[in-house]
């Protein structure tokens, strides 16, 4: 997992929702915002041990066959790993994010909350997520 130090992360959350995907070779794709194509959004990056297997066994295959230069990370593994052949997996409940579809610390569902640029914000609405109740 690698998360944004502007997101706010619920770690017994983000375990309960990745516990189904354990020992799968698989990315989580994580926003399906209206008018684009879902896609992993690097606020939070979520890879298997054995995508991550995969794309350091393979990644020349990317560097190489992808015109990768002009897009973010969070792009280029994404369509690294779908070249790789890694299975897109679909969670768009797990991140509530603004630049996503929106950000609500008190949902209940998501693990990650995008952005809190400050110390302050993000510290409100960790408290207003753990505050809120685990619906699983």
């Amino acid at each position: 997992i690698k998360v944004d130090p502007d997101a706010v992360m619920i770690v017994p959350r983000m375990r309960s929702v990745l516990r189904e995907f354990t020992g799968m070779s698989t990315y989580i794709v994580n926003c399906n915002k209206p008018g684009m194509v879902p896609m992993m959004f690097g606020s939070v990056e979520v890879f298997s041990r054995k995508s991550l297997v995969t794309f350091f066994a393979k990644q020349d295959e990317c560097l190489t066959g992808l015109g990768w230069q002009a897009w973010g990370e969070d792009y280029f593994m994404g369509k690294c790993l779908d070249m790789l052949g890694v299975t897109k997996t679909d969670q768009f409940s797990m991140v509530s994010d603004g630049v996503c579809k929106g950000v609500n610390c008190a949902d209940p569902d998501a693990a990650v909350f995008h952005p809190k640029k400050d110390s302050d914000e993000w510290m409100a609405c960790f408290d207003q997520a753990t505050a809120a109740t685990v619906v699983h």
